[in-house]
């Protein structure tokens, strides 16, 4: 591999890393977000398995966001 190919390669793969840190700031602000709100917020799948819940569901529903997550959000009823 030439000088020119490996250059283009770590440049690349800088860019990565770039991408990966930005991503990574990103989720922090988002879950920040969403576990200051005020509101309730539940996301769920198609089939309705709850993925995450915020601390405010947590609250409304006296669950634990543990106990959000292994359940339906049909079969949750605050």
């Amino acid at each position: 591999m030439g000088a020119a190919a490996e250059y283009l390669m770590a440049l690349g793969m800088e860019r990565v890393r770039d991408h990966e840190a930005e991503l990574l700031g990103s989720e922090a602000r988002y879950r920040g977000l969403v576990d200051l709100a005020a509101d309730a917020i539940v996301i769920s799948a198609p089939d309705g398995a709850i993925v995450e819940a915020n601390h405010r569901a947590s609250e409304l529903t006296g669950r634990t966001r543990q106990d959000l997550a292994s359940h339906s959000s049909f079969s949750i009823h605050a």
